[in-house]
């Protein structure tokens, strides 16, 4: 979330598969370092993104 625009990813088949370091501090966001394998299912898509942002538009 930026402001008014959210983003989101959503992996229906996925999991965790390397995680790094979790740095946690006062003054700034909280990065979470991670690689997610994504596993197709029935449909061809592996992820869908999905956004409010007026500038971002589908290919």
């Amino acid at each position: 979330r930026d402001g008014d625009i959210t983003n989101r990813l959503v992996i229906p088949r996925g999991e965790v598969t390397d995680r790094g370091a979790i740095t946690i501090g006062r003054s700034a966001a909280v990065g979470l370092e991670m690689t997610v394998s994504a596993y197709a299912d029935s449909a061809p898509e592996i992820a869908v993104w999905l956004s409010n942002d007026p500038a971002w538009a589908p290919a």
